[in-house]
């Protein structure tokens, strides 16, 4: 079970920490581009962001894999006309 997903930008630094069944951390220093893309996707679908996220990790040597976790939306999708707003309001932002 996936208890925490979280990206986390301190200073100059962008890090994705995952913690699995209470037991297991995973984490993983990325380049602001990946925080970005988080940020821009997380306005459209926070399930796609998330799964971008655990895309990064590294599931190497645990007893599960990157196909054990994937987020879906929990309700309809966002029509094409609220994505493109929302897309131009995120630019807006920097």
């Amino acid at each position: 079970m996936l208890d925490k997903l979280e990206i986390l930008y301190i200073g100059n630094i962008c890090t994705i920490r995952a913690v699995i069944s209470s037991n297991w951390r995973l984490s993983v220093d990325v380049p602001d581009e990946v925080y970005e893309k988080y940020r821009s996707l997380f306005y459209a679908s926070s399930a796609e962001a998330k799964n971008y996220l655990l895309d990064h990790l590294c599931f190497d040597g645990y007893p599960f894999s990157r196909g054990s976790f994937n987020f879906v939306e929990a309700g309809k999708p966002l029509s094409e006309n609220a994505v493109n707003w929302l897309e131009a309001f995120e630019r807006s932002l920097h």
